[in-house]
């Protein structure tokens, strides 16, 4: 009846607040959890709310029920955070033929995850990623035994180097001013190992997105730009082909050491240049 699961949901609520109440006492004796160890600090609840939902059956038979606790509460920034750790009660007959875990969580764009590890456990696995609008976290275990350590935590951290958004605009500017330098090396040089290495952009950009630490992030980038500047500086000069000389109707004259044909591109005498092919300084006096 709608009355009797109103009637639950108040008498779960009252004590809500305090680790003697019914909520924690249902949680401990009736379920075998420890409710802290799931949900948190009850004492640092700023809100709670618990909702009873039968799926469907109203008769007393076994059926699965699915019991929703809402709580909210304020963190300290750039502290360490449990957020999860084994609340199984360990129980002579286990109250649990089968356990499953599954967490997502998400920050805003300018929060993020630092630091999220799973202790003690290979049976609790979790992925982490960074996406331009905030980070998103997975926790997965199935088949979890009763008597199974673990302990999740990270350090939740609204400093800009590390939220999402910031880093990913200091990704982009960085790399963006770096190209721009490069390609300014390059206005008289072969591009074309310059274009090949802009394959870095994209792993580049899945660092980012596997939410590696802001520092290894920063490491890539700064790799990045400095491969672009050093392949900038080393690539050979182009020089224009015999076809584009001979219709701009520029004089040319060959190399006597290897016979390759010079553009003839200054009127100033004597002229000194070095070869296009070979390097060797060739000097014009008429």
């Amino acid at each position: 009846e709608p009355n009797e699961i109103n009637e639950f949901e108040r008498q779960m609520l009252t004590g809500a607040s305090t680790s003697s109440g019914l909520c924690a006492y249902y949680l401990s004796v009736g379920l075998g959890l420890d409710g802290e160890e799931l949900l948190g600090s009850f004492r640092n609840f700023e809100t709670i709310s618990i909702d009873l939902d039968l799926n469907g059956q109203q008769d007393v038979v076994n059926h699965p029920v699915t019991l929703v606790f809402r709580t909210s509460e304020f963190v300290d920034v750039n502290q360490q955070m449990t957020l999860l750790r084994n609340f199984i009660t360990v129980q002579p007959a286990p109250l649990w033929s089968d356990l499953s875990l599954s967490l997502e969580g998400s920050s805003s764009g300018f929060s993020a995850y630092l630091g999220p590890k799973v202790l003690e456990s290979t049976e609790v696995k979790f992925t982490h990623s960074r996406l331009p609008w905030g980070e998103t976290i997975s926790i997965e275990g199935s088949d979890i035994a009763q008597d199974v350590d673990f302990t999740f935590s990270f350090i939740p951290t609204n400093a800009p180097l590390n939220a999402p958004i910031p880093l990913l605009a200091g990704v982009g500017v960085a790399l963006l001013v770096g190209l721009i330098v490069a390609l300014r090396m390059t206005r008289s040089r072969e591009r074309k190992i310059l274009m090949l290495e802009l394959v870095l952009v994209p792993m580049v950009a899945l660092i980012h997105f596997f939410a590696y630490p802001p520092l290894f992030v920063g490491g890539a980038v700064v790799f990045t730009i400095l491969l672009w500047w050093i392949s900038a500086a080393a690539s050979p000069r182009s020089r224009p082909s015999l076809e584009a000389l001979e219709q701009m109707n520029t004089p040319n004259i060959p190399c006597p050491a290897c016979s390759t044909k010079n553009a003839v591109l200054s009127e100033e005498r004597p002229l000194r240049f070095a070869c296009a092919g070979c390097g060797r300084v060739i000097k014009l006096v008429a």
